[in-house]
């Protein structure tokens, strides 16, 4: 009973995720029971032709053996079956069953035979053993890199550039498997920045993934124009209006985002599942790249289940924005709004007790960044200063960095008189 309901799970989750059946190290043959495996098989074979998968589709492609199992009733239970967050879970514990069954299979050949090889019994159970979802790393293996490090300069291929000089120097790059949180107001300049860090991690040959939950991506790429060429962003949304020279940076501009090979989301409605599938999507349409996903914004991330509080909601999406780093090895780069309650305080700076739910975002992120504007608040102030904030690093300094920002145009610079009290 217990492995039916695990083999449940699983298809369900290849029916909300049919590309998890491309990274599945499991074949149909390893399920316990036969209508499993026959609907395995189906799903295998849909995919490889490149056929949608659904309750129509599979019906179609086992019509009599589902109707023996109870037809669309089978497969619409199924479909309410699964959560792709648990997949590897799932498919861990299936392994795990057919590797017992496989290791009771041989010892009853074992016993059935007159002649008793016992060599080649223990040959067919280490092949069964060989069969695993993931190979940790030994600590001996670990400690030998860790022995070879202080003698070798900082890996490049373990960093993301953020295109700033001094962010770098301070965070040394976006390190892969983290999480980088960036707080701020609204039109504080987060976006500027998300688009700016995007597009240089672009020019250093690293795909960036962007999910625009808030903004469609017409917009966005009208804004990264803007900060291409410099022309004032209320100046695009007329843009037939544009003189023949700036029309000409528009085609400039629009001839060099394509290169940067941008990938782009702006479905609003997005879950944790729905990031994890395009994030495999995109790494299989660019084999052997490296890649860093930036979310716009937190809050708007959708969940599946309802949570009794907003606090329970954001921690467990925290959790699963952890999860991703780590399991797909890129930095993720997620924008979060702060609470009103900056407005109230006379010292208006930000602090990482402003983010929205912060006790699970300020736990999981491993850098955390906050953004201030000076003239935001006081009209009289330095116009076009922009203020990061690193009040969290976890192998690293915090401090302050000051940044030349063209709110018009969203360009973002480095600043000669820019400070750095990294400590």
């Amino acid at each position: 009973m217990e492995f039916a309901y695990l083999e449940r799970q699983l298809l369900a989750c290849f029916l909300h995720d049919p590309t998890l059946i491309e990274e599945s190290k499991l074949r149909p043959d390893m399920m316990e029971h036969a209508i499993h495996r026959l609907i395995f098989q189906a799903m295998a074979e849909l995919y490889d032709d490149n056929k949608a998968l659904d309750q129509v589709t599979l019906l179609s492609a086992c019509y009599q053996d589902l109707i023996d199992h109870g037809g669309i009733d089978f497969l619409n239970t199924l479909k309410m079956d699964g959560d792709v967050n648990q997949f590897d879970s799932y498919q861990s514990a299936v392994l795990e069953g057919y590797q017992k069954r496989s290791v009771q299979a041989q010892l009853q050949q074992y016993l059935a035979r007159n002649n008793h090889d016992i060599e080649q019994l223990m040959h067919q159970l280490e092949r069964i053993a060989d069969q695993s979802i993931v190979n940790e790393p030994d600590v001996k293996d670990v400690l030998v890199q860790l022995y070879d490090e202080p003698f070798q300069e900082t890996d490049p291929a373990n960093m993301v550039t953020t295109g700033l000089h001094s962010l770098d120097k301070l965070l040394i790059g976006f390190e892969k498997k983290t999480s980088i949180i960036i707080g701020a107001r609204p039109s504080m300049g987060k976006t500027a920045l998300m688009l700016k860090l995007a597009t240089g991690a672009a020019k250093a040959g690293v795909v960036p993934i962007i999910f625009s939950l808030e903004m469609n991506k017409k917009a966005l790429l009208k804004r990264l124009i803007s900060s291409e060429t410099g022309i004032n962003g209320m100046l695009l949304k007329q843009s037939r209006l544009l003189s023949a020279d700036k029309k000409q940076e528009w085609a400039n501009a629009i001839g060099e985002i394509d290169r940067y090979q941008l990938e782009i989301f702006d479905n609003t409605l997005q879950t944790t599942q729905d990031i994890r599938a395009n994030i495999r999507r995109v790494m299989k349409k660019h084999p052997g790249r490296s890649f860093i996903v930036f979310i716009d914004y937190l809050t708007k991330i959708q969940t599946k289940e309802p949570f009794p509080t907003e606090h329970l909601r954001i921690t467990a999406i925290s959790d699963q924005l952890k999860a991703i780093a780590k399991d797909y090895n890129l930095p993720v780069v997620t924008l979060a709004q702060l609470s009103r309650e900056v407005e109230k305080r006379h010292n208006k700076r930000p602090l990482l007790s402003d983010l929205r739910e912060s006790g699970s975002i300020e736990q999981d992120a491993d850098v955390a960044m906050l953004l201030y504007r000076e003239d935001y608040y006081d009209k009289q102030a330095e116009r076009n200063r922009l203020e990061i904030q690193i009040a969290k690093n976890r192998d690293g300094a915090v401090g302050s960095l000051q940044f030349h920002y063209n709110k018009a145009t969203g360009v973002i610079s480095e600043q000669e008189d820019g400070g750095n009290d990294a400590s």
